[in-house]
């Protein structure tokens, strides 16, 4: 039985590390894009120290919940965008827009005027991206 040359352990192990390599940039590409209303993207979920649908206090209403890596990122985003939308997409697809009132200045932010059809969705969107 003929022994395999170097060469080509050294080439399969370089596709090897390729094809690994690949996996793991697939999975570090954004799938949640927040933008301003003329499309500049705000911010993506990569920059997310947490995300998830959360219960509000005020009743049973839920909201969609989001910390930035970047504490100021929350007072700089709603800087950009007073008196103007954030859009929420899923990759290309548009799922829910709020206008943004006032500048906030917390480390955290709640979109807490959608609707139940809409958070269902969110909370399939993040389950399906873990």
């Amino acid at each position: 039985m003929r022994r395999p040359d170097r060469s080509s352990a050294v080439l399969l192990i370089v596709v090897l590390i390729m094809t690994l390599s690949g996996c793991q940039f697939a999975n570090n590409q954004p799938y949640l894009y927040f933008k301003n209303n003329v499309g500049d993207i705000l911010m993506t979920d990569l920059e997310l120290d947490d995300l998830k649908v959360i219960s509000l206090l005020d009743g049973g209403r839920r909201g969609f919940y989001i910390v930035p890596k970047d504490k100021n990122k929350i007072e700089e985003i709603t800087t950009k965008t007073l008196n103007e939308s954030i859009e929420i997409y899923y990759k290309n697809d548009l799922i829910h827009s709020s206008k943004v009132k006032n500048i906030i200045k917390g480390i955290n932010l709640v979109f807490n005027e959608m609707d139940e059809e809409t958070l269902k969705r969110v909370e399939q969107i993040l389950q399906e991206n873990k």
